[in-house]
């Protein structure tokens, strides 16, 4: 394909600007409108299959009805002869991902603006019947004016479908999905959700809270593992905001944001509260705790995408009555319950899930400690209360006046000599501190004892999967050499292990395509090669350790790969021609010989010179050697024998055997000489 390239008379593609796993994007001109245009063209590998294409056009078509000043919108959808196609709008900009790269971490106003207008972006999209499921900064561009664009709906679901996929298949991009696409679960609205908490946090800290090199491993990270804190990276930003993040990355859906638009007015409420310059910021509500249902899992959270009302609909910064005094709430740090071992486990019952979530209604929760009415008179209660209080003030002076002086007066039975100890009003008390003991790499219980010898008490514990051996510690929170108060809460990270990687088995396949896959899996690799009858070569003949169903190896462990050289070579080169004696002037008469012994050749094709000289030695046989070059080779041997021959020489390091006259394994005279020809 060139720029020069047309697509049906209309679309004149101008310069590639994109390159994604499913399609390339260029800019282009749409000649009829005489208008600048993206145009995603489906890579040829996609566009050969039928039930793919399909679903591409459908999902172009549901984006296409999608109009919000936030969303990249989508013109049109084609193709032209076996090249498939969308039209959407230009954005002249750069992505999110490249802004982050180039100037992140971002100032806390600056991410929750962006923030509140990609939730703006989702909540229509919701509210529209798709939900999103590849939220990531790199399909979120910022125009030059740097308003947020959200784009790719390209595996987008429809809300009114059971589904787009097939069961089992997880699309999305690891690093941003939610829990319950790492499981292949059905996703909901709150997925899309957990993906901008994760887009908040890389705004804000510059980096991901979950990262691993490989997939599994780092899906398991988002089932498993709760989120760091984010102040960690950052302390500049605020407490609230932390909060707001770490409830958009709760584990279970019913205890994220009910919707976009929620999350939208949280950050915007922070924004507002920064621009007038309090400190009375209203943080995020507390995570809801899930009610007890008997035994069986919660009910899924409600969500209503028809809902046409303002509270739907609304992307204005929603700005509640200031209170007289400020009202700060302290919520849990931390989005989950960190005293059970199933803090992480994801209370979703599949079961529940409504077919369709228009059947749901967002429930608004007002916002506590703002006082909705003025206070009105209250009589002469205050008057009554404030009598009461006198009276009780005045009791206290009596009785302190009447038992101070007894509790003051000096006691006969202390002496002058052993007076009581005093501390005057100046004196400092001083606090104790003690530094945090380093126990990295320890068992748990010597930790857990070092930590009770210096006065501390044992806080939570968690497990990790590491390359540290298991039930070892990791790392402590608050970490090792802080100095902090006697009989402080020291948190314990646990190491489950090395990362387990399933062992498939390679016998027979191609070696090259086997080492590769083991290492992008994050093994150690060591290749040897033999001669064998059973394989072909250049075939994988066996592994160690072996694989095979149900085999996991700790990842990071050597593997070794043995691969065939096909069957032993038993190329024979010619014996050098015999030059004739000369004749003697006087006959000799013939003398009578003995009856010769007769054995066999030893097999010494592929051994080193010395070896096999001494193998044929000790059979009693006088080994004469010849060296050849691959030109000797060729002037030797020709057709088939000489390919044979070659494949030999080139299978064999120099000063090794090519083969012997007689071939190994046939019968010779005792004491008879055989040709060996070593490679030069």
């Amino acid at each position: 394909m060139t720029q020069a390239r047309t697509l049906n008379n209309r679309y004149e593609l101008q310069a590639k600007i994109g390159d994604g796993g499913m399609a390339t994007v260029y800019k282009a001109m749409d000649l009829r409108l005489n208008r600048v245009v993206a145009i995603k063209i489906l890579r040829d590998s996609y566009s050969a299959d039928p039930q793919f294409l399909e679903r591409f056009k459908r999902e172009a078509q549901q984006a296409a009805s999608l109009n919000h000043p936030n969303i990249v919108r989508v013109f049109d959808v084609g193709d032209d002869g076996d090249m498939h196609y969308i039209v959407m709008e230009f954005v002249d900009g750069s992505s999110l991902k490249e802004i982050i790269v180039r100037s992140g971490p971002f100032t806390t106003q600056r991410a929750l603006e962006l923030g509140a207008e990609i939730c703006d972006a989702i909540d229509y999209s919701h509210n529209s019947g798709l939900i999103h499921r590849d939220i990531k900064p790199q399909n979120i561009l910022i125009d030059k004016g740097g308003r947020v664009k959200v784009t790719d709906f390209g595996i987008a679901k429809s809300t009114n479908a059971s589904t787009l996929t097939e069961a089992g298949i997880t699309l999305g991009t690891v690093h941003y999905f939610s829990p319950e696409q790492a499981k292949g679960l059905p996703v909901l609205p709150q997925s899309d959700i957990y993906s901008i908490g994760i887009v908040l946090f890389e705004m804000l800290t510059g980096q991901i809270p979950f990262d691993s090199d490989n997939a599994v491993a780092l899906a398991l990270k988002h089932i498993e593992e709760p989120p760091p804190p984010l102040r960690r990276f950052n302390p500049a930003v605020p407490l609230v905001v932390e909060q707001i993040v770490l409830r958009s990355l709760a584990k279970d859906p019913n205890r994220r944001y009910s919707n976009a638009a929620e999350l939208a007015r949280a950050l915007r409420n922070v924004e507002n509260q920064s621009e007038q310059g309090t400190r009375s910021v209203r943080p995020a509500a507390p995570i809801p705790p899930v009610a007890p249902t008997n035994g069986r899992s919660p009910v899924q959270p409600q969500t209503n995408y028809t809902n046409k009302s303002a509270e739907a609909t609304n992307f204005q910064p929603v700005r509640p009555a200031q209170p007289s005094y400020p009202v700060y709430e302290q919520p849990d740090a931390y989005p989950y319950d960190r005293r059970t071992p199933q803090r992480n486990a994801v209370r979703y019952n599949n079961d529940r899930i409504a077919p369709n979530y228009r059947d749901r209604v967002p429930v608004v929760q007002p916002l506590d400690g703002y006082d909705e009415e003025p206070r009105r008179n209250a009589g002469c209660l205050p008057w009554i209360i404030g009598g009461a209080a006198f009276l009780m003030i005045t009791a206290l002076i009596l009785a302190g006046l009447l038992i101070l002086p007894s509790l003051t007066a000096p006691n006969p039975q202390k002496t002058a000599t052993n007076p009581p100890p005093t501390l005057s009003n100046n004196t400092p008390v001083p606090v104790a501190k003690v530094a945090v003991p380093d126990v990295t790499k320890k068992t748990q219980p010597q930790a857990e004892d070092q930590l009770t010898k210096s006065n501390l008490k044992i806080g939570t514990v968690t497990q990790e999967t590491s390359d540290q051996d298991a039930n070892t510690i990791i790392r402590t929170d608050p970490k090792a050499g802080t100095q902090v108060d006697v009989n402080t809460p020291v948190n314990l990270v646990v190491s489950k292990g090395k990362i387990q990687v399933p062992l498939n088995d390679y016998v027979n396949r191609d070696p090259n395509a086997s080492i590769n896959q083991l290492k992008e899996l994050g093994f150690q690799v060591q290749r040897s090669d033999e001669f064998s009858p059973d394989f072909p070569e250049n075939t994988v003949i066996r592994t160690d350790p072996k694989g095979g169903s149900g085999v996991s190896v700790a990842k990071g462990s050597l593997i070794k790969v043995v691969v065939s050289k096909g069957p032993q070579p038993t190329a024979t080169p010619l014996a050098p021609t015999a030059t004739p004696a000369p004749p003697t002037a006087t006959p000799v008469p013939p003398t009578p010989t003995p009856k010769p012994v007769v054995v066999n050749v030893p097999q010494v094709v592929g051994e080193r010179q010395a070896d096999g000289e001494k193998a044929l030695r000790d059979a009693g046989l006088q080994p004469q050697v010849v060296v050849w070059d691959e030109a000797e080779l060729r002037r030797q041997f020709s057709g088939a024998a000489l390919d044979q021959a070659l494949n030999t020489f080139k299978s064999l390091k120099s000063g090794e055997i090519l083969g012997t006259n007689p071939p190994g394994g046939s019968p010779a005279n005792k004491g008879s000489q055989v040709i060996v020809a070593v490679k030069k």
